[in-house]
């Protein structure tokens, strides 16, 4: 289902494709950012084992400076992209509409529909402009997020990320 949705929005982003695909690259690249609960983990390990040092210390909290900027400038370019997308696509369509209306006989716009024509260029158009990618993009990031833990998971303790593969592919089907 989700798949088929993404793959609707590209079908109908036409020429604006490429911003939106490369969004979603730029969102693949931030959740693996913000995935730096390794840095935790590898932390807690040097301490449990007693190996921690200052100059480790020194090197996990320069990583994750690092890494934060890196899931900054991520999420500025996904976020610049898809919205910049979505509203070159929305105005293409309105112009497409405008098209189409132009064509339409007189007598259609005395019969009541110009308030539905004005609603919808008004509000309905507007609200699935605004939030269309967004969605798409926290659907993605969301997808993607439990793949990269899954993964983290699967490192930690083969067993619990077996376990949790099974209860989210439950979770899907159901």
């Amino acid at each position: 289902m989700i798949r088929r949705m993404i793959a609707r929005v590209l079908r109908l982003s036409g020429r604006y494709k490429g911003r939106i695909q490369g969004a979603l690259v730029f969102s693949v690249f931030n959740v693996f950012f913000q995935k730096a609960i390794c840095y935790a983990m590898i932390t807690v390990y040097w301490l449990s084992q007693g190996q921690m040092t200052v100059r480790m210390a020194g090197g996990i909290a320069v990583a994750m400076v690092v890494t934060l900027v890196l899931q900054m400038l991520c999420q500025h370019a996904s976020d610049r992209l898809q919205s910049g997308a979505g509203y070159m696509l929305f105005a293409d369509k309105r112009l497409a509409l405008g098209d189409h209306l132009k064509r339409l006989p007189m007598g259609y716009f005395s019969a009541g529909n110009i308030g539905r024509i004005s609603s919808v260029l008004s509000t309905d158009m507007l609200f699935v402009e605004e939030n269309v990618m967004q969605k798409l993009a926290t659907i993605m990031t969301y997808i993607l997020s439990e793949v990269v833990l899954l993964v983290f998971l699967f490192v930690l303790s083969p067993v619990l990320g077996l376990i949790v593969l099974v209860t989210t592919l439950a979770a899907f089907a159901v």
